[in-house]
């Protein structure tokens, strides 16, 4: 899948794989019916998915919100241990129906696991009954992709500014929000009276 990463899923044909391989082109065929099949079962091998599984299946009790770094942590990890091969999926994503509906399976399969999660914690009591947890879930992994994107294509990381070290700040920031707190008598929409009103 290197050779794809370079090439790109549509252009990287079975010949260029055997060959890159170093076998019959027969020989992936006797495997993998198609491209697809095999894109799949590499993106199976290479998924965060088996990874998730076992963070909250360890992490059943615990707060949220260190879940959550935990999960952006191993997320990020496993982009990064395959860095071309996943920014060729990302991009791939973009103009390839087929690639598309192969990752949205994968994205179906978490996001079931997860909001599960995200119903249990809400009958604990350690997140809000009403937090919209669909959206949330889409802003936290499209927010970690884009950042993955920006980071190797984009733009460079500015020294001693990795965002990998901001995982941290990252989901706190999506728990927390950037709203000062209120005083119990304090309007929503108040806004801070000037001097002269005083």
């Amino acid at each position: 899948m290197v050779l794809a990463s370079h090439k790109g899923f549509d252009r990287t044909t079975i010949q260029d794989i055997s060959k890159a391989c170093g076998i019959a082109p027969g020989l992936i065929y006797h495997y993998f019916p198609s491209k697809k099949d095999l894109l799949s079962s590499v993106l199976r091998r290479y998924s965060f998915l088996d990874e998730l599984k076992k963070i909250l299946r360890e992490t059943k009790g615990s707060d949220p919100e260190a879940t959550f770094i935990r999960i952006a942590r191993r997320y990020w990890e496993t982009l990064e241990s395959r860095k071309e091969f996943f920014l060729m999926v990302f991009s791939e994503m973009l103009r390839n129906r087929k690639v598309a509906d192969l990752i949205g399976q994968m994205v179906q399969t978490s996001r079931s696991l997860l909001l599960r999660y995200l119903s249990r914690m809400k009958r604990q009591g350690l997140i809000a009954r009403d937090a919209p947890d669909d959206l949330f879930l889409r802003v936290f992994f499209s927010s970690l992709m884009m950042m993955f994107v920006a980071q190797h294509r984009l733009m460079p990381p500015s020294p001693g500014a990795r965002f990998p070290d901001q995982l941290e700040q990252f989901v706190t920031l999506l728990f927390k929000g950037i709203a000062r707190p209120r005083g119990p008598t304090e309007r929503p929409n108040a806004r801070p009276t000037s001097r002269k009103e005083r």
